[in-house]
């Protein structure tokens, strides 16, 4: 009964946390990427926002990265409700380091999203991903993509990382052909 209200008050806060740290770094992008559309906005917070950022700045250790962003969403809840938004938002500023990004090239870019968008701008049509060899663990995935008229291949532990290799390889192989007809998705990577 007892485990029960603290998982339910640790939710709760979790909640609080997760609402102040976007609207903290909605509010940052906003102000200084004026220029930026809603989706490209919306991207990078995403970016600062996503379970694998925020788990860095846990004081939790040996769990997985889903808990260590609770955690920190849950710090950031309490320290909200105990020292009100301007204080918390200064201190998400400075630990996030967020006056420090000169721009989202930074951070983890979602090479996937971004060939499946060029590739359903271009013709209608979404990149496919096949398995080469199957990871168990101790061996690597390598992942074939295709797409227009384009093939590359990623290799990785894990079958989601080797997808966004071969999709990295894919749109480094494609930038020549496509980087001048569709220069913003292109402006952010890192290839």
């Amino acid at each position: 009964m007892l485990g029960n209200r603290m998982k339910r008050r640790e939710q709760r806060m979790e909640f609080v946390g997760d609402a102040v740290i976007t609207l903290v770094v909605r509010e940052l992008v906003y102000k200084k990427y004026p220029h930026a559309t809603e989706g490209d906005l919306t991207k990078m917070v995403s970016q600062v926002v996503s379970n694998k950022n925020l788990a860095r700045f846990s004081d939790k250790r040996n769990c997985s990265t889903k808990q260590r962003a609770d955690e920190f969403e849950i710090r950031v809840g309490r320290r909200y409700l105990d020292l009100g938004f301007l204080e918390t938002k200064q201190w998400l500023i400075d630990k996030l380091g967020l006056n420090k990004i000169k721009n989202f090239k930074t951070i983890d870019i979602d090479y996937k999203s971004v060939l499946q968008q060029l590739v359903q701008t271009v013709d209608k049509t979404k990149p496919k991903y096949s398995v080469h060899v199957e990871g168990d663990g101790e061996t690597h995935f390598e992942i074939k993509c295709k797409c227009l008229d384009t093939e590359s291949k990623g290799r990785a532990i894990t079958r989601k990382e080797a997808e966004r290799a071969a999709a990295r390889h894919a749109l480094k192989r494609l930038k020549r052909s496509y980087e001048k007809k569709y220069p913003k998705l292109f402006s952010n990577l890192k290839l």
